[in-house]
């Protein structure tokens, strides 16, 4: 049961108070307020009936089940059915029945953007709406997000490029999984309370610095932080469901708190300050990790990442390569622009699908070539400055 749901049931059966007849019958009413009441029967009704709509969302707001649940709601008053579902709408319905064209968002971008996405779809009530996709790369777009809870059965939702800087009213949307937030003028999340259904959330090329909001998205698989301004990753630590994790461009020197996450595949640190992989080592799981452009000397602590079958190392001060010999589910390894002494460990690496040691400047055409015989022309790149190689 959603959320939305416990606190509807939670309303009714300790906050609604069931008062007993006079005449000792054992059918009492809850008194609503505003002169209305329900009878237990009732209730007992409304609550079968939130759960059919909260099934049928669940389901993709199936046109069917929600036809039928419409049939039966209509037989009680909105102000009743309030209490249950969700607050109606300036015309008296609930927020899944208000038309496409009249949901109050404050933006018009997003109004226009949301007219023309429901129209090719054949949406025309709110909540029929499951999926948006919002972008303005060139220029102007979103700012404002009030409105956008009126949605309320939205799991995809895209509003990259836009100019959005407060987040707030996304967080109303209790069945959001999907969030892609990139490119606009975000710093801070502020969610006031934890969001339990967001699985996937990108914030690349925004202004963030802080991570202290994560702990209020315990469910996310994945992260997306690209180009922002973080260095501490301290608050990463309790997102222990993480499975894919960006954090390309940003300031971070220190990868400690990622030991934590136990359940991390793919890691992108490249472009930060990063000198020391000895956290990484604890990522028994780790398939995929892009550290180009930092200043990593030693890869000794990747040794035992077993299941390490992607690895990209390219612009660090690399002093070795002889702890990756033991990677022997290596499929790709990119170890171009670094000062590696000699390659002579990496033919060991039968797996390998490719292998790039392009500009070495320490290890000279004769060793790239006999290394590419080796495992073969197709395999390995050694870069145009050998005669012959790609």
């Amino acid at each position: 049961m959603s959320s939305g749901g416990s606190r509807a049931a939670a309303l009714i059966s300790s906050k609604v108070p069931v008062t007993k007849p006079r005449n000792g019958s054992s059918i009492g009413r809850a008194h609503l307020g505003g002169g209305e009441s329900l009878t237990i029967g009732q209730r007992r009704r409304l609550l079968r009936w939130r759960d059919s709509t909260a099934i049928a969302a669940r389901a993709g707001v199936e046109s069917g089940r929600l036809r039928r649940f419409r049939s039966v709601a209509r037989l009680l008053p909105c102000g009743l059915l309030a209490v249950v579902l969700a607050a109606c709408d300036a015309g008296g319905r609930l927020p899944v029945y208000t038309p496409v064209g009249e949901v109050p968002l404050a933006s018009a971008a997003l109004r226009d953007c949301l007219s023309r996405y429901a129209q090719q779809r054949g949406w025309r009530r709110a909540g029929e709406v499951v999926e948006l996709h919002c972008n303005h790369p060139d220029g102007g777009g979103v700012e404002r997000l009030e409105g956008i809870d009126r949605l309320p059965n939205l799991r995809v939702l895209n509003l990259a490029h836009n100019r959005i800087a407060a987040t707030e009213p996304l967080w109303s949307l209790q069945r959001l999984e999907d969030l892609d937030l990139g490119y606009n003028r975000i710093t801070f999340l502020e969610p006031p309370s934890a969001h339990l259904s967001l699985l996937r959330l990108n914030l690349d090329h925004n202004a963030i610095r802080r991570l202290d909001w994560l702990a209020q998205f315990p469910r996310l698989t994945n992260l997306s932080l690209a180009h922002n301004e973080i260095r501490d990753l301290r608050p990463l630590a309790t997102a222990a469901e993480l499975t894919d994790l960006n954090l390309e461009r940003n300031r971070i020197d220190d990868l400690a708190a990622l030991a934590q996450l136990g359940q991390l595949r793919w890691l992108d640190i490249r472009g930060n300050e990063v000198a020391e992989l000895a956290p990484l080592a604890r990522l028994a799981g780790l398939k995929s990790l892009i550290a180009d452009d930092n200043r990593i000397r030693s890869v000794a602590a990747l040794a035992t990442l077993a299941e390490l079958d992607e690895l990209s190392l390219a612009g660090n001060p690399l002093e070795s390569a002889d702890a990756l010999a033991g990677l022997a589910n290596l499929r790709v390894l990119i170890l171009d622009r670094t000062p590696l002494p000699t390659v002579r460990p990496l033919a060991v690496l039968g797996n390998l699908q490719r292998l790039s040691i392009r500009k070495l400047p320490k290890v000279g055409c004769e060793e790239r070539l006999a290394l590419r015989r080796e495992l073969g022309a197709d395999v390995v790149q050694v870069g145009a400055e050998c005669a012959g190689g790609p």
